[in-house]
């Protein structure tokens, strides 16, 4: 969903929620790919997994791909 609470830049764009549950955050970006490409950087906050992510939306933004960093 997103935040509507940004105080600053650095802030995420968007909190991810399961239920009513915030379990991690959102935050947009741009590849330095050629042409240029917005993703969103995605933290999952589990105490005993912590997860991060890209996840690309495709070009009519209908699916995503998500791609787990290790």
């Amino acid at each position: 969903m997103p935040n509507d609470n940004r105080v600053s830049d650095n802030a995420p764009a968007f909190r991810v929620m399961l239920g009513w549950q915030h379990i991690g955050d959102a935050w947009e970006r741009m590849s330095r790919t050629e042409p240029p490409r917005e993703y969103w950087r995605v933290r999952i906050d589990d105490p005993f997994c912590p997860l991060s992510a890209m996840l690309f939306p495709d070009a009519e933004g209908m699916t995503a791909q998500l791609v787990l960093q290790v």
